[in-house]
């Protein structure tokens, strides 16, 4: 097999792993690979480190850029590719020494567009913390495509994939920067033919303090909500039964971000509460939200927001809520509430200032969204 494979590797203030990564990059067995490094703007020394190595292995690519966010880095490292397949790598992860060799295999010898493995999650100290992904080897045929990504059994993370490059020419790079991943990959989905996922686990998700998603809340992490409307309005035209999954995941979202602005001290948090409570109300479906599905605490959780957004707000912030959760799972366990089925606890029929649509599309246009958020 001589099949060119592309791996991109967005680069944003990574100077601390970004050695390591390169390094289980540069190791790999399967030879034929081209190394994109897109160095987005960083402030540290990452963009050195990048052409240091890249003086030094000539497969390896740089491109340095105005910081954009991780979806346009992505999109620049592919645009420069050149391989017949992509991967794309996080500057602070890490892969098995083996991974290309396993992933091309599989591909040709299932005639995959795309194969996912399993991954591990390691901590700042490179101890594990748990294992991710595929239990067994299956293949995931065009009927089942959406289920599988609505369910997360394809997780919706850019990375741990191998991708033919036809399907990524399809997708639309969101110049979003939450959520972009989540978007990135439901869009793959609806248009590869077969995604193959394999039990190895040949990805290390280094878990630490430094990446965009562990950052303090800013107005920007609203973008993840604008993700979801966008895959939303997808399920909406392709897989409406998929639906109910994008509208629970849109709530949660919208109430976690709600709890957050609750904390902050910006001249524009009563608008960013606003923004978050009237896109909950929105999207919010009783019927949806399944406890088997969403879990005693979503539930519970969701019941509380009704009653009180403030509230809950201030609760889930605290060590009580986490009792909460513990007593509210032992307690479905005890009683069986939490079988298959149940769903979550009455709430009344309309929530306070509900503006619930019909249609997706229209039910966005309703909440607080301004027409520069593309929506």
């Amino acid at each position: 097999m001589n099949t060119l494979i592309s791996i991109v590797i967005p680069v944003y203030n990574a100077e601390k792993h970004l050695p390591r990564c390169l390094d289980s990059v540069l190791a790999q067995t399967y030879k034929p690979i081209e190394i994109v490094l897109v160095n987005d703007g960083s402030k540290d020394e990452s963009l050195a480190i990048c052409r240091r190595y890249a003086d030094r292995h000539e497969q390896i690519v740089v491109i340095d850029q105005k910081n954009r966010g991780p979806a346009v880095a992505r999109k620049a490292g592919f645009d420069a590719s050149k391989g017949e397949s992509i991967m794309f790598v996080d500057a602070d992860d890490t892969i098995r020494a083996d991974m290309c060799d396993i992933l091309i295999e599989a591909m040709h010898q299932d005639d995959a567009d795309v194969v996912q493995c399993g991954f591990t999650q390691m901590d700042d100290e490179g101890k594990e913390v748990r294992k991710q992904g595929p239990l067994e080897k299956r293949i995931i045929e065009l009927d089942e495509r959406f289920t599988a990504c609505a369910r997360e059994e394809v997780p919706l993370l850019p990375w741990g994939k191998l991708i033919k490059r036809v399907c990524l020419s399809h997708v639309d790079f969101s110049e979003l920067r939450y959520g972009e991943d989540h978007w990135l990959i439901v869009q793959l989905g609806a248009c590869a033919q077969r995604i193959m996922l394999i039990p190895q686990q040949l990805y290390f998700y280094h878990q630490g303090p430094y990446g965009i998603t562990q950052s303090a809340f800013t107005p920007g992490k609203f973008d993840s909500l604008k993700a979801w409307m966008l895959i939303h309005n997808l399920y909406e035209r392709q897989a409406p039964f998929a639906l109910p999954f994008a509208r629970r995941r849109i709530c949660g979202i919208a109430l976690n971000l709600y709890a957050a602005a609750s904390r902050c001290d910006l001249p524009e948090k009563e608008e960013l509460l606003d923004r978050a409570r009237s896109t909950y109300d929105c999207y919010y479906r009783r019927s949806d939200y399944d406890i088997a599905v969403s879990g005693i605490h979503s539930s519970l959780k969701n019941l509380l927001f009704h009653l009180s957004p403030r509230f809950c707000a201030a609760l889930i912030n605290t060590k009580l809520w986490k009792r909460l959760k513990t007593f509210a799972v032992k307690y479905c366990r005890f009683t069986g509430i939490q079988g298959e089925g149940m769903k979550c606890p009455r709430l009344p029929r309309k929530p306070i200032r509900l503006r619930a649509r019909a249609n997706g599309d229209r039910c966005a246009k309703n909440t607080k969204w301004t027409k520069d958020d593309g929506l």
